[in-house]
């Protein structure tokens, strides 16, 4: 099994074939040329000033201003669907309007040691997040893994060692997945994110995982751009797949130089209007300033105060909960997720050039 059969709600193969080769980012290289490997094979020699230097400098090609609004997907299927009506599980449980998971992937050990302020800041408002740690680069210390899975906070694994190379060949993933499992193992963590957002989601599928959060929607300024166009979760064959759908810090802060959360707070706006899955990613290593820390902490207050049915999850509740919905949906009674069949409703769609339209 691939994708699974009951997530696509219609039949018709045309649609399947378009929604499979959005989530597949079929229109993308997603492979490395002789240049990129090079780079790579350079990089642990190159200052990370340099590095950042070079991001800023680097042709994006022709991007457009509101490229962080950008979804190929939507009008394909209004086209195709002919504004038909699709009947389906709703998104999220107990009728949330949208479902809002954080996440945070520590880079060095500077970012690490940031790690317990960060979390004690979101404690305070209310938030618990996700934590992904390289498994062999910094010094993890377990008593604050125990301590943060004591709290609700989660902790999961992000690639083996960040240097670039893990996608460079099957033979150097399947060496390096059975490290990144041993570590998963370790740190009692069922999700993964590659790093850099390199990403093979066949090769994935060979880690000891529930979910992975290695795609996006729309990102043109990652060393592999593209998108899934996705703003929801989606079942890749034995897990969940939560692409981000908020720009992340570095693009803002470091590559685009813009420290503020307006960006996010204009793109969740459209995403609440979709019922959509609105998922962050920051780093503790680029919140390294009062400024930009309380860009990320005003993003949280914005979302406590001005939005209305949020569901606050953390990325294994959402993957529990959209293995559960796929369940509902195959008209399946045995139920191990913790959910209840109460908290699914029903609800009539149809697609629109901008998104969904509920009936």
């Amino acid at each position: 099994m691939t994708f699974s059969d009951s997530q696509f709600f219609f039949k018709d193969k045309n649609l399947i074939s378009v929604l499979e080769n959005s989530l597949l980012e079929k229109e993308y290289s997603l492979t490395f040329s002789s240049q990129y490997k090079i780079y790579y094979l350079l990089r642990p020699i190159i200052p990370i000033f340099v590095r950042q230097f070079l991001q800023k400098r680097k042709d994006y090609g022709e991007i457009p201003e509101n490229w962080f609004m950008e979804n190929k997907l939507f009008p394909k299927l209004t086209e195709l669907t002919q504004g038909q009506e699709f009947e389906i599980p709703y998104f999220w449980k107990d009728k949330a309007n949208f479902c809002f998971v954080t996440t945070h992937d520590v880079e060095e050990q500077e970012g690490f040691d940031r790690i317990a302020k960060i979390a004690d800041l979101e404690e305070e408002l209310g938030f618990r997040s996700s934590w992904t740690l390289i498994a062999n680069k910094y010094k993890i210390d377990k008593g604050l893994v125990k301590d943060l899975q004591n709290r609700g906070f989660e902790i999961g694994v992000h690639g083996y060692n960040h240097d670039g190379k893990l996608y460079f060949s099957k033979s150097t993933f399947d060496k390096r997945a059975k490290l990144i499992n041993k570590k998963l193992a370790e740190l009692g963590a069922k999700g993964f994110r590659s790093p850099q957002f390199h990403r093979n989601l066949d090769w994935i599928a060979d880690l000891e995982i529930t979910h992975d959060l290695s795609t996006f929607d729309v990102d043109p300024f990652q060393p592999l751009p593209g998108g899934t166009y996705s703003i929801f979760p989606f079942i890749y064959k034995n897990y969940v797949e939560l692409p981000y759908t908020l720009p992340q810090d570095h693009t803002l802060f470091v590559t685009l130089e813009n420290v503020s959360s307006e960006i996010w707070k204009q793109k969740t706006k459209w995403l609440i209007r979709n019922h959509a899955l609105v998922l962050l990613n920051t780093h503790p290593d680029y919140l390294e300033t009062d400024k930009k820390l309380n860009t990320y902490l005003d993003f949280l207050k914005y979302l406590k105060n001005e939005t209305n049915g949020m569901w606050k999850a953390l990325p294994q509740e959402v993957a529990s909960w959209w293995k559960f919905r796929d369940s509902f949906s195959r008209g399946e009674e045995k139920n191990n997720s913790g959910f209840s069949q109460d908290s699914v409703s029903m609800i009539k769609f149809k697609f629109k050039k901008d998104g969904l339209e509920i009936i």
